[in-house]
């Protein structure tokens, strides 16, 4: 008679979950000035315009300042813009940067309170409409009559 063997199940092991880094290397910042903000943008003049017109500065390498991580020795760069993956890196200091984001949520919250507010956007569009219709006393810019009308032919007959 044969020996009959029980075969046990293996237990799956799994390796313990352990933190990435969200950030991916070639974003990281070296000596970070405490006082700005900064921000990655793509290299064309339109880009780097809006961004200027916001108060942005472009960053250029110079010694002990901000440099991404992946650069180790900038001896060679300083005086150049910092270049990140065809991206060029921009700060603004950051009391500027939340100045312009609370101006921003002020706006946005006064539209969509203009939004739900129905009666208000009725008023609105009433309001904007009256210049195209209205001179300065009020009075129609254009009087608009059917001159097909039987009430302009009883006018007339009752003028007349």
């Amino acid at each position: 008679m044969a020996a009959t063997t029980v075969r046990r199940q293996t237990v799956r092991k799994d390796p313990i979950a352990r933190l990435v880094d969200p950030g991916l290397a070639w974003m990281l910042l070296d000596n970070e000035d405490p006082e700005r903000s900064y921000t990655q943008v793509q290299r064309n003049s339109m880009e780097i315009s809006r961004y200027q017109a916001r108060g942005y500065e472009v960053e250029t390498y110079r010694p002990g300042g901000v440099k991404p991580r992946v650069i180790r020795n900038v001896e060679g760069l300083i005086g150049k813009e910092i270049e990140i993956r065809d991206c060029v890196l921009m700060s603004i200091p950051k009391a500027e940067k939340l100045a312009q984001e609370a101006a921003g949520k002020e706006l946005a919250d006064s539209f969509y309170r203009r939004i739900h507010n129905k009666k208000a956007v009725r008023e609105e569009t009433f309001e904007r409409d009256i210049p195209f219709r209205r001179n300065e006393s009020g009075e129609p810019l254009m009087d608009v009559e059917d001159i097909s009308s039987p009430l302009r032919v009883r006018n007339e007959e009752s003028n007349a």
